[in-house]
């Protein structure tokens, strides 16, 4: 599967990170509004700097792909989810999906009336530590929580 992915930095990097060896995943090209991030990852993972776009629709008239990943703010996840369905790609975008639940209602009623493939990611739901976090809580096990403090 050909992709473009949207962000390099931060989040952007645990995608790489886990997608770049991956062998049905290939990178078609990249949008990064950083230049300095662009180049640093582009160096990292070797991959060609000429397929990193300052837009989407840059790089939609630029390269072939199969589909979109979207690890941008959620400030700019309807005009992302309008410039895929505009181009007919589908798009996965990073967590969460919208800053208000009006603008998570305008990208549900956008996808479903395109038809267009939109998701959501949300990987840590069944990783083992957090799901047996969740068994001890629900199971009342330790009583009730008053506060939670995460590290790592």
């Amino acid at each position: 599967m050909r992709i473009i992915q949207m962000g390099m930095g931060g989040m952007g990097n645990a995608w790489l990170e886990r997608l770049t060896p991956l062998p049905f995943i290939e990178y078609a090209g990249f949008v990064e509004i950083d230049d300095a991030i662009a180049q640093t990852q582009a160096d990292a993972y070797n991959f060609d700097a000429s397929v990193v776009f300052k837009t989407l629709p840059d790089a939609l008239s630029a390269v072939e792909a199969d589909a979109v990943i979207s690890i941008i703010p959620p400030a700019y996840r309807t005009e992302t989810l309008q410039t895929c369905i505009d181009a007919n790609i589908p798009l996965m975008a990073e967590k969460p999906l919208s800053e208000t639940l009006e603008d998570a209602y305008t990208q549900a009623n956008m996808a479903t009336d395109s038809g267009l493939l939109y998701m959501i990611t949300q990987d840590y739901r069944y990783k083992p530590a957090l799901y047996t976090v969740k068994q001890i809580l629900e199971s009342g096990e330790l009583g009730a929580i008053s506060s939670v403090s995460v590290t790592h």
